[in-house]
């Protein structure tokens, strides 16, 4: 509200000269606060859009008024002279005054006036700052940088040489908050190639070293920023021959998975695939620690999908490091190989899997992959425990999915003689390595839980085969119910179960609804009776967190018609709206308070975008018999 008023305030001391003269500067650093403020508070998007609206709309009339030039160049005079207290602040009005002033073609020229102005405010405000500077003053200039009058030449004589000296002095502050945002506001027309290696890489090197984690964390993103920037092919080459010498030097294992992570940043082009592969598949076959393996598989498998999306020749030595790797005595060395072999496939382009050179690579990859399976097959829980089970998630969902089509005979045998869908399926005598409580409850790694949904995921096809059983059903729909309500579960792989979910609805809603609502009235069943030795209990699932599958389930409500609600959407279909209402209906007990917390009925109906009056009266008998069947004796015995 405070903006908006001294907006307003501006706009009508510009239109009179003695009125300005008074009171034009003070109400000028007020709105600077206030604009600070407004944007450093945390408010809504909408909310900070508004307050830059109003501000820009003030100084346009600023610079259109009879004051014009002479109002503009004192108002940036005074917001960028150097005060006894930091003026940093000032930064965000800064940026909106150069934004407006470059959009204006009459005011351009005393922008670029001006310029040196905001490059000493900027180097000695910003890049100078002794503390940590605000993501919203960081990128305070933002409009300013992508001007037309702050060019390559500019930046690179006025800004860098600021930058090298404060990453001596003060790294934890440059390279928190303060090199990134600015490297993000040029425009993408600047190429930081050169910059990168003549001016930065030493300094930023020097701080991955730190003993300071958040200088280390600074410099990897700030590294990343530039790295995004870098477009001459030549000099990244460079700069990744550079990053490859110290990552074989280096004692450290946390500094060797800071320069993979280097590495990574920099993009992959041809000369990168034919001088870093060879050199990082070299290094990752003699890697002990796990953490910086990963790291450099990482980078081999980025540029292993750069050079299978040209057809290029891939080195002899990466397919033997990869069948080394698949073999190591360690089972972490061989989980690690095998998920970033997975990665490779999941990640190719359709076309590109197809091309002759990948084909050749993974004709050898996929025969040990199948041969680490063996191991997996004949003790799942065995192999939960060590990790490796990994490598059956990952051949089963790129052997369903990736290679099922594939042009090669060899590859064909290999998912063939693998079987690994009957394997998926179980039988009473050998449970399913994939829905086995035991098994997928003991996974602590991050990379392994993230295969175990892809797998699941691929697995949905099997919901709706004839041979498929009922308890296949219902054992999958408690894998994912685990997924997205146990703590031990990382935040990102529940959101990733949720996602799959959603997709496997999408798919196949039939088969999927039903198997959830049955997994969740056995899972509530066996809290309730305190059996052992299930999925509700063995595992640590929050019981509070189960609506979270529910609201998964009903958030699909974009792919069905809202017409109930006067809502439009690309998929409006009887079918659709049908699906949604048998799930619905299926829900209206499970919904019931004292059976599950922190959702209802009425809601799912509404977020689904159906009238919960049209679902009952639309079919009374229906909802009514779902009603006695869920409250039945019959059912209770059957869960």
């Amino acid at each position: 509200m405070l903006v908006e008023w001294c907006s307003v305030l501006l706009q009508v001391l510009a239109g009179i000269p003695d009125l300005w003269q008074d009171w034009g500067m003070k109400v000028v650093k007020a709105q600077a606060q206030l604009l600070e403020r407004c944007c450093g508070a945390g408010l809504k998007e909408g909310r900070i859009h508004s307050a830059l609206v109003t501000t820009r709309r003030a100084i346009r009339n600023i610079a259109k008024s009879e004051l014009k030039d002479t109002a503009i160049i004192e108002i940036i005079t005074a917001l960028t002279a150097k005060a006894a207290a930091p003026t940093a602040g000032n930064a965000p009005l800064l940026g909106v005054i150069a934004g407006v002033c470059d959009r204006l073609a009459a005011m351009r020229s005393t922008l670029c006036e001006q310029a040196s102005n905001y490059y000493t405010f900027y180097n000695r405000e910003i890049i100078g700052s002794r503390s940590i500077v605000a993501p919203h003053i960081a990128d305070g200039l933002h409009d300013f940088f992508i001007s037309s009058v702050a060019s390559a030449e500019s930046v690179t004589s006025e800004i860098i040489p600021a930058f090298e000296k404060a990453l001596l002095r003060a790294p934890e502050v440059v390279l928190n908050g303060v090199l990134a945002p600015f490297v993000k506001s040029l425009p993408h027309t600047f190429d930081l190639s050169i910059i990168l290696r003549d001016r930065l890489l030493k300094a930023l090197l020097s701080n991955i070293k730190s003993t300071n984690s958040a200088v280390r964390e600074g410099a990897l993103n700030a590294f990343r920023a530039i790295a995004l920037r870098c477009a001459e092919q030549q000099v990244v080459t460079g700069v990744a021959e550079e990053l490859l010498k110290t990552l074989k030097d280096t004692k450290a294992a946390d500094q060797r998975t800071s320069y993979a992570e280097l590495l990574a940043a920099l993009p992959p082009s041809d000369a990168m695939v034919q001088k870093v592969l060879p050199g990082v598949i070299v290094i990752a076959g003699k890697e002990p620690n796990e953490v910086a393996l990963g790291a450099q598989l990482y980078v081999i498998g980025a540029h292993l999908n750069f050079a299978f999306s040209h057809d290029q020749v891939v080195d002899a030595n990466v397919t033997k490091a990869f069948v080394a790797g698949l073999a190591d005595k360690k089972s972490t060395v061989r989980r690690k190989w095998a998920a970033q072999c997975g990665l490779i496939a999941w990640n190719m382009a359709d076309e590109a899997i197809s091309e002759t050179s990948s084909l050749s690579f993974f004709e050898n990859i996929l025969e040990k992959l199948n041969a680490s399976c063996d191991e997996v097959l004949s003790n799942p829980v065995a192999a939960a425990q060590s990790g490796s089970v990994a490598s059956a998630y990952v051949l089963y969902a790129i052997g369903s999915t990736r290679f099922k089509n594939v042009k090669s005979e060899k590859i064909n045998a290999i998912i063939k003689k693998a079987n690994l869908s009957n394997h998926v399926l179980g039988s009473d005598a050998k449970p399913s390595f994939l829905v086995n409580h035991r098994v997928y409850t003991k996974l602590t790694d991050e990379e392994d839980i993230v295969w175990l949904i892809r797998a699941l995921g691929v697995a949905v096809v099997e919901l709706s085969n004839e041979k498929t059983s009922a308890t296949f059903g219902v054992s999958w729909a408690q894998a994912i119910i685990y997924l997205i309500t146990s703590s031990s579960v990382p935040p990102s792989a529940r959101q990733a179960a949720s996602n799959m979910l959603q997709s496997a609805w999408k798919s196949d809603p039939n088969s999927v609804g039903t198997y959830i609502v049955d997994g969740l009235w056995s899972w509530l069943k066996s809290l309730d009776l305190e059996e052992k030795d299930t999925p509700a209990t063995t595992g640590r699932a929050d019981v509070s967190r189960l609506h979270l599958v529910l609201n998964t389930l009903c958030a699909t409500a974009p792919a069905t018609a809202r017409k109930d609600h006067g809502g439009t959407s690309g998929r409006d279909s009887s079918k659709d709206k049908t699906e949604m209402r048998q799930l619905l209906t299926s829900l209206v007990v499970l919904c019931r308070q004292p059976l599950m917390a922190r959702v209802r009925w009425l809601d799912l109906c509404l977020q689904s975008g159906l009238d919960p009056r049209t679902i009952v009266l639309d079919n009374p008998q229906t909802f009514i018999d779902e009603v006695v069947k869920r409250t039945s004796v019959s059912f209770d015995n059957q869960f």
